[in-house]
C-alpha cells in the first residue's frame, strides 16, 4: 500500500509540474505576440487603441450570382430591371473589373451574390400600351418613345359584346402602363 501511495504522490507532483510550466508558456506566449501583416494597431496612444483589420480577400462576383439590370427610362420615370444569372465572363470579376466591362453602367450594389447594374435613358420604357378596338376584336399596341403605335396583339376578345361606354374608349384608345395593367385590363374585358 505503501508503494501505491508513493507511485500517485510522485504522479500528482508530475501533473502539477507540467500544468505549472503549461501556465507559464501559455502567459509568456501571449504576452508577446505580435500583431500580423493585416492588422493595424492605432498610433496614436490617445486614440482607442482598436484594431482595424484589412481584408486580403477581394470580393469577386461568383459563379452563382444573379446580375440585375436596371434601366430608368427619363421621359415615363419607369425603371425596369431584368435579372438574369451571371455571365460566364463576367465570373470572378472585381468591382473595377466590373465597372470596366460594364463602363454604361453605374454599379449600384456590388457582392459575391448579388451584382445592380443602373443607368439611365431618354426616351419611355417598352411597357406603355394603348388597347384598341381592330375589326371588332380588342387589339394591343406598344406606344414607342416618338409617339407612335406599333401593333402588338389581336386579341380574341370579341369587342360587339362589350358595353358601349368601353366600345367607344377602345375606339378612343385606353392607354395603359405595364405589363400586370395590361393583363389586368384584358381581364375585365373577357
Amino acid at each position: 500500500m505503501k508503494k501505491s501511495l508513493i507511485i500517485g504522490i510522485i504522479i500528482t507532483i508530475i501533473l502539477a509540474i507540467i500544468f505549472s510550466v503549461g501556465i507559464y508558456l501559455y502567459r509568456n506566449n501571449t504576452a508577446n505576440i505580435k500583431p500580423s501583416e493585416d492588422v493595424k494597431l492605432a498610433d496614436n496612444a490617445n486614440e482607442i487603441n482598436e484594431l482595424v483589420t484589412t481584408s486580403l480577400n477581394e470580393v469577386k462576383i461568383s459563379p452563382n450570382a444573379i446580375i440585375k439590370y436596371q434601366t430608368k427610362y427619363m421621359q415615363c420615370g419607369h425603371v425596369v430591371e431584368e435579372s438574369q444569372n451571371v455571365p460566364e465572363y463576367m465570373v470572378n470579376l472585381n468591382e473595377a473589373e466590373t465597372k470596366e466591362r460594364c463602363s454604361n453602367y453605374e454599379i449600384k450594389q456590388f457582392n459575391a451574390d448579388e451584382v445592380i447594374l443602373y443607368k439611365e435613358e431618354e426616351g419611355i420604357c417598352k411597357e406603355h400600351y394603348i388597347l384598341r378596338d381592330y375589326n371588332g376584336y380588342i387589339a394591343i399596341y406598344r406606344l414607342e418613345s416618338d409617339g407612335k403605335e406599333t401593333l402588338q396583339e389581336i386579341t380574341g376578345i370579341v369587342t360587339s359584346y362589350l358595353p358601349e361606354i368601353d366600345i367607344e374608349r377602345l375606339n378612343i384608345g385606353i392607354r395603359v402602363n405595364g405589363k400586370q395593367e395590361l393583363h389586368s385590363s384584358l381581364e375585365d374585358y373577357e
